[in-house]
């Protein structure tokens, strides 16, 4: 008996822990710990759904636009950021518009006061525009532009 317990000791006492704990999960009746659980949520029930109404009608909304407003290349200057690049949400409202860097012909990066609201391009050439539009869901985009000035 001694060599039995020694050898299966701990098996024994794990199936007698399984069998305990089975039978208080799953008893019959009410006195079971799920049956006592699930009764208690038995009268919740979700009748107002309005969060997740506005949740789908939010989510359907698409994100700003940002595009190169002019058709034709820039002369070398300055030039108002509204005058050569637009920013719309998703209602056709102006989005707030940040110039995030500026990369000169022949790969040069201009540093770029993010509450500029000109920009200056001295020579002719593609010029590379970062920005960031945000609307007033704060929904973001960052684009890259290629300015052509001529």
């Amino acid at each position: 008996m001694d060599f039995l317990v020694k050898h299966f000791g701990m098996a024994v006492l794990y199936a007698a822990c399984a069998v305990v704990v089975l039978g208080l999960v799953f008893l019959p009746g009410q006195s079971g710990l799920l049956n006592r659980v699930g009764s208690t949520m038995s009268g919740w029930r979700a009748t107002d759904t309005s969060g997740y109404t506005v949740y789908v009608s939010e989510s359907q909304k698409g994100y700003p636009v940002v595009e190169y407003s002019r058709t034709d290349a820039l002369a070398p200057g300055t030039y108002s950021i509204s005058d050569i690049i637009t920013a719309k949400d998703c209602n056709g409202y102006d989005a707030k518009l940040v110039v995030l860097g500026m990369t000169l012909p022949g790969s040069g990066e201009a540093v770029i006061d993010r509450s500029a609201v000109e920009l200056t391009f001295p020579v002719r050439g593609m010029y590379m525009l970062r920005v960031e539009a945000r609307d007033n869901s704060q929904r973001t985009v960052i684009k890259e532009l290629t300015i052509p000035v001529n």
